[in-house]
């Protein structure tokens, strides 16, 4: 069987025998496989390429992104926008102002 419990799939070969893959066949007839499972001592690995580059973060590329856009395409698209941008720089005049 698999690791998942699946059994192995059976292959032919050319004299039409059966044989698994990753198995073979003791003298009394049954399957066994060739490596045993989770033997020996766990492989040690050295430091990673990949550690010291800092981690990617999309959201704040997003924010830094400059938008494609000028005021006069902002302010002709949406009226809203338009009339906050007018409000808020609109000075009224005092009466002395006036002449």
């Amino acid at each position: 069987m698999t690791k998942d419990g699946r059994f192995y799939k059976p292959m032919f070969t050319r004299e039409g025998k059966v044989f698994y893959p990753g198995m073979r066949q003791d003298e009394s007839g049954n399957w066994a496989r060739t490596k045993p499972s989770g033997s020996g001592k766990p492989r040690e690995y050295g430091p990673r390429l990949t550690d010291e580059i800092p981690p990617y973060d999309i959201v704040g590329d997003v924010k830094n992104c400059r938008a494609n856009i000028t005021f006069g395409q902002i302010i002709n698209e949406n009226p809203r926008y338009h009339k906050q941008l007018r409000e808020g720089t609109y000075r009224p005049r005092s009466m002395s102002e006036k002449n």
